[in-house]
């Protein structure tokens, strides 16, 4: 995998035609160094990602042949896309609106003429695309290469832990001054484990000094965001430091979805634990369901272990303290050298981005091939100090998820029809939700390529656009994505012959059998003379 700036990789899908003769006799056909046919190539949030295209006139390669590349944006069913690569919900071609041809160094108007389809994700556009080409004489309409396909995947890369793993700064802690308040805030996916302490990050200190009073340990816990699972089985985050000990959220979290966990502390020693929000929020607008959330208010006077005393014992750790290591995810970790408003948290939990922020000391978005991982804030990198920590694609709710199909493309005017929503992008995070038309409702993590969503009913007949939300309906399926996915309602009431069988209104919804559902209706028999 490539390192994720945004971490998500793209799916593109690019075509070329059937290799044919220009007017000179000559023929058209792609160079051997072009992208082969049904290429897969993985790009992330923020990195460049380009596929490699070259066309050439075969018989005579110093022939300035006035060529050209092209997108392909038709799908031509059966021909292309086409393969394993294309199966549904690929096989329709899209293209990323930020995606361009590039001329490459040299081959600007020659034989062979070469260009570089080149993406970077921007927000809004982390989905997959079909992406198809073809060469041609500018010189002749007829004379065209094959189309060739390709297919990029946007993808974003997290941490995974087993409770065995670290991950650490040596340098981190520098950054963050004492007299200062400092804040940090992750994404943070437990995965379902026995109970116990769970240690997500924390700042510490390895001081270990002899003194007339005894041994200086410098409170080796500084500042940590830690999760407990107790023996009922209850799940919820708290926040620990070896001056006030520990200080729980109110609510309990749940294992096996995402949560935006945070801490920050004040000049004045105030400080706060924040959980999935700074303020109530609607799992989608106009519910009275409304999401967990916690900011808990404490004080406290320990800071991290900045080395103004030149001892270099400072550290900050992710994912691992002794005896209490952190199995699940963790992405786009944040250190401020100031102390946040639980509103600035709130809006920091809602970027796909916080890269240019002001005080921003520490942030890993987790990108790369390996470690050590880059800092996209400063020099402070993130190594594997305790085992390894695996690199692994996986979607956070503050993606934009894209639609690419449905089960059911066609359902009743009124609705209630469960129907699963396919695409890229999708996350469990505090509400999936999709919209039919506008209208809004919540919906269910499959995984990251499916939610489910029961349509919501409309008052007539219409074929409307199909939208996805990781986050309660704030950021909707964008037009970036160069895909509409629609659904078709129509009306129940059907009529029936009464020769050869009957009709199921909804026989669209095949989840009906495994629902508790009540039928009626009004019907209209058309009565015969009686029999003789």
């Amino acid at each position: 995998m490539v390192g994720k700036g945004a971490k998500i990789v793209i799916g593109l899908t690019l075509c070329v035609l059937l290799t044919a003769r220009t007017a000179s006799g000559q023929t058209i056909d792609w160079c051997a160094d072009a992208a082969s046919e049904g290429s897969v190539y993985e790009a992330y949030y923020g990195q460049e990602t380009c596929i490699p295209l070259c066309v050439k006139k075969s018989g005579n390669l110093s022939y300035d042949g006035n060529l050209g590349i092209e997108k392909v944006t038709l799908e031509s069913p059966g021909v292309y896309p086409t393969g394993a690569v294309f199966q549904y919900p690929y096989d329709e071609i899209n293209f990323p609106a930020s995606g361009v041809l590039k001329t490459v160094a040299g081959h600007a108007d020659t034989d062979p003429f070469k260009r570089n389809f080149c993406f970077t994700p921007q927000h809004g556009e982390e989905c997959v695309y079909t992406a198809c080409f073809k060469g041609k004489d500018n010189d002749s309409s007829s004379s065209a290469t094959s189309v060739r396909c390709y297919k990029i995947e946007v993808y974003n890369q997290a941490l995974e832990f087993t409770g065995a793993e670290e991950a650490s700064s040596a340098d981190l802690s520098k950054e963050v001054g004492p007299k200062n308040g400092f804040s940090m805030g992750a994404w943070v996916y437990p995965t379902c484990s026995s109970a116990g302490n769970q240690t997500v990050m924390y700042f510490g200190s390895t001081r270990d000094f002899a003194t007339s009073l005894g041994t200086d340990t410098g409170l080796q816990v500084r500042n940590a965001i830690k999760y407990n699972t107790d023996s009922s089985g209850e799940s919820t985050f708290f926040y620990y430091d070896d001056y006030i000990g520990t200080v729980f959220a109110e609510n309990k979290y749940c294992c096996g979805k995402w949560h935006y966990v945070g801490v920050s502390v004040g000049s004045d020693n105030k400080a706060f634990l924040f959980v999935d929000g700074g303020m109530a929020k609607s799992q989608v607008t106009g519910s009275r369901n409304t999401i967990k959330f916690d900011v808990k208010s404490f004080e406290t006077a320990s800071r991290p272990d900045n080395n103004l005393d030149g001892d270099g014992q400072g550290t900050f750790k992710v994912g691992h303290y002794t005896g209490e290591g952190f199995k699940g995810i963790i992405d786009e970790v944040s250190v401020f050298d100031k102390a946040l408003t639980s509103a600035e948290m709130h809006s920091n939990m809602e970027k796909r981005d916080l890269s240019g922020s002001e005080n921003l000391k520490g942030y890993f978005t987790m990108t790369g091939s390996g470690f050590p991982l880059a800092n996209s804030a400063g020099t402070a990198t993130l190594t594997n100090s305790v085992g390894t920590p695996a690199l692994v694609p996986k979607a956070i709710p503050t993606m934009i998820p894209c639609v690419l199909g449905l089960q059911h493309s066609v359902g009743p005017s009124d609705g209630s029809c469960p129907t699963e929503v396919y695409g890229w992008s999708m996350s469990d995070g505090l509400a999936t939700a999709c919209s039919f038309g506008g209208r809004v409702i919540g919906g269910t993590y499959v995984d990251d390529k499916t939610i489910k969503c029961e349509t919501p009913g409309h008052v007539s007949p219409r074929y409307v656009n199909v939208l996805a939300s990781n986050d309660a309906g704030t950021q909707f399926t964008t037009s970036l994505v160069g895909k509409e996915v629609k659904h078709l309602y129509m009306e129940s009431s059907l009529y029936v012959d009464g020769n050869g069988g009957g009709a199921e209104a909804d026989s669209v919804c095949k989840d009906l059998p495994t629902r508790a559902v009540t039928f009626g209706g009004w019907f209209c028999p058309k009565c015969g003379p009686p029999s003789s």
